[in-house]
């Protein structure tokens, strides 16, 4: 039988994919020539202890929702471990809603809910400092 994966072929589609990477790498030398990326950029790392805290916090509402999912959740067999209910609790709290993996009991329900509200007020209160920290990053830019 012939083999068209070998030691050798393996190497060589290594080499190509560092290549292609190289090749991505070209899109932030685009960055530099374009005002308004560079912009956001600044405003991102002027930023980088906001985004992290949100970043962070976003992580433990992830694990306390999914957690409390998968207990709730465990005789009905919906979510078959606690980082499979991370899917469901990442979907929730961000509002994307895909459907694909619901809660069926009622104390799963009333998790899910708990859930959507906090990833609603989650990402307004945080959004409101961003955006007018990012206003102002603007205004000292281009001035007023």
């Amino acid at each position: 039988m012939i083999s068209l994966v070998d030691e050798q072929n393996v190497k060589t589609l290594v080499v190509f994919r560092i290549i292609r990477m190289f090749r991505i790498a070209r899109v932030f030398r685009v960055i530099r020539h374009s005002h308004g990326l560079l912009i956001i950029f600044q405003f991102m790392f002027n930023s980088g202890k906001e985004l992290v805290i949100l970043a962070g916090l976003f992580g433990i509402l992830t694990l306390v929702f999914s957690s409390m999912i998968y207990f709730v959740e465990t005789h009905e067999g919906t979510f078959s471990s606690i980082s499979a209910s991370g899917w469901w609790a990442v979907v929730t709290l961000t509002g994307i809603g895909y459907g694909d993996v619901v809660p069926k009991s009622t104390p799963g329900q009333f998790v899910a809910v708990i859930a959507i509200m906090t990833g609603v007020v989650f990402l307004a209160l945080p959004m409101t400092i961003i955006i007018t920290k990012f206003t102002k990053h603007m205004e000292s830019h281009y001035g007023k």
